[in-house]
């Protein structure tokens, strides 16, 4: 949340930031973009060659 001092001289009430992630990084020896790599697919006998997907999200909520 913004301090009231600094949004108390624009139009609004409150102004909220976050910021999310998932998949950032794995804390491993094994060496390579991810330990789940190459892993067995549940949909059948293939591997799957791609790594779990990083994610970034960043919000911000404004109240007038």
């Amino acid at each position: 949340s913004m301090p009231k001092k600094v949004i108390g001289k624009l139009p609004m009430q409150n102004v909220v930031f976050t910021i999310q992630g998932n998949n950032l990084h794995y804390f491993t020896e094994v060496i390579g973009l991810s330990p789940e790599m190459g892993a067995a697919s549940t949909y059948g006998s293939g591997y799957n060659p791609y790594p779990p997907i990083r994610k970034y999200s960043l919000s911000v909520k404004v109240s007038f």
